[in-house]
């Protein structure tokens, strides 16, 4: 992806979005590293979240890292995209997101179609 948008709806219907353009990555936790810098939605509770990567490039075009605490991170990646995909989704993820796993859903049918993962 090269580009990170979030969503945000309130209770009373107001929304809210930011986005960011980034350096061509597919690492879960510089993603999450984005979104978090984004995240700062003006409603005291909030109904609704979408986010979205967008501009996303096959992985045979992206630069392989330069420094070595990226390439750590994009093999660590790899390793739980291969786990996950072996066992089932969502068998490894990020100890932040265990608390409220259980409230989020797809909309999208993405894990469902063969060619797409």
């Amino acid at each position: 992806a090269r580009g990170v948008s979030v969503h945000a709806r309130s209770e009373d219907g107001r929304s809210w979005d930011a986005k960011r353009r980034v350096t061509a990555c597919g690492d879960t936790w510089t993603l999450f590293s984005v979104l978090t810098s984004l995240w700062e939605h003006p409603f005291p509770s909030v109904k609704q979240v979408g986010v979205v990567l967008y501009d996303l490039l096959p992985e045979a075009q992206v630069t392989l890292p330069l420094f070595r605490e990226d390439a750590r991170r994009l093999t660590a990646c790899r390793a739980v995209d291969a786990l996950n995909q072996k066992y089932r989704r969502g068998t490894l993820s990020m100890a932040s997101v265990i608390p409220v796993r259980h409230t989020a859903e797809d909309k999208i049918a993405f894990g469902k179609i063969e060619e797409l993962g």
